[in-house]
């Protein structure tokens, strides 16, 4: 007989991590994608050994946190245009969501059930879910689902799981649209990602089995690691497997299929060419030796140069994720599982009459 177990995943409150640029059309369309995920979401059918797991999602408190939020940012645009005081603009500060909102995920197991089956099992299951939602919904929306230092509780369990994944380099490469800056991932169909993702990512497995398993794993890796330069070990990870060249090849490679897949223009282009080149150099001198690693406590306010440090490693690493991102949207639109290359071989006729 099936069983279900409910759980609970306490995430911060809505708001956006860099910046509020375009905050009028991006939260409107958040919430859209938000409202419209669950009933996709919970079509998750998994396999665990003999029990077969199925998923309910709810985030109705979320979505409400999210509302409050947009009605917080318009007010705060009002006051903007007619000022009425540092009092009235506390109390417009304080009708922002400050409490942790809560997102409700039902696990239902049905099959043989194991002697002395332990909830870490099914504990395990929700969070591989809640990964495959996080990624889902930072395709589909970037920037529209953080889980940063989140919680997971259950009365199953004794103690809360800790599921952080933060959507920081989604923020910043959705960004890249508002700015007309290259290469720029956009809010795209939630159903076409949703079924991409379930037909790529078919189970639990936490060993990677195609490509694209492990361009998505990558992508899990930068949303669990601090600002540190070991970012950039994962984007070339994501790269290589996303573009299917070599590990180390030179850049040409990589600098050619991104052009088959994004079809740059030609100021686009050669966008491509320079940043690229500098993420390469920024590897170089990290595996070579010829980087100056910053302090884990990345104090500016101890030391002033860690801002330009900051800021040369800023500047490729988000070019690289948002390269990312933009091709894998790209494969998700064209409808692909992977992309594929093959190699042509064309030769110049002879002239004889030469």
């Amino acid at each position: 007989m099936p069983t279900a177990h409910q759980y609970f995943l306490e995430v911060q409150p809505p708001g956006r991590n860099v910046s509020d640029h375009g905050w009028e059309e991006i939260i409107p369309a958040h919430i859209e994608a938000l409202q419209t995920a669950p009933a996709l979401l919970n079509r998750r059918v998994i396999d665990l050994d003999t029990r077969v797991a199925t998923f309910k999602l709810d985030w109705t408190h979320l979505i409400r946190s999210y509302r409050h939020h947009l009605s917080a940012m318009r007010e705060i645009d009002e006051f903007r245009q007619r000022p009425r005081g540092m009092p009235a603009f506390i109390d417009v500060l304080r009708k922002f969501p400050q409490r942790r909102a809560r997102i409700s995920v039902e696990i239902t197991l049905s099959g043989r059930r194991k002697k002395n089956e332990l909830p870490h099992g099914r504990t395990a299951a929700v969070e591989s879910f809640l990964h495959d939602v996080f990624l889902i919904m930072n395709i589909a929306a970037p920037a529209s689902c953080n889980f940063y230092l989140s919680s997971l509780k259950s009365k199953d369990i004794e103690r809360s799981v800790e599921v952080s994944l933060s959507d920081v380099y989604f923020d910043i490469a959705l960004l890249n649209t508002r700015d007309s800056t290259w290469p720029a991932p956009t809010i795209i169909d939630i159903a076409k990602v949703v079924e991409w993702v379930f037909a790529v990512r078919r189970g639990v497995s936490q060993i990677p089995q195609s490509r694209m398993e492990k361009v998505l794993f990558a992508l899990l890796h930068i949303a669990k690691t601090d600002i540190s330069p070991t970012v950039i070990v994962w984007l070339f990870y994501a790269l290589e497997t996303l573009f299917d060249t070599r590990p180390g090849e030179n850049r040409r490679s990589i600098q050619e299929r991104a052009k088959l897949l994004l079809q740059p223009n030609e100021k686009e282009a050669a966008i491509l060419r320079k940043d690229l080149r500098e993420l390469y150099e920024y590897r170089s001198k990290l595996v070579h030796g010829g980087l100056e690693i910053i302090h884990p406590m990345h104090n500016e306010g101890l030391d002033t140069r860690v801002n330009d440090k900051y800021r040369e490693f800023a500047r490729v690493s988000h070019f690289g994720f948002a390269l990312i991102l933009a091709s894998v949207q790209a494969v998700i639109k064209k409808g692909w599982r992977e992309p594929q290359f093959a190699e042509v071989l064309r030769g110049e006729p002879l002239d004889i009459a030469k």
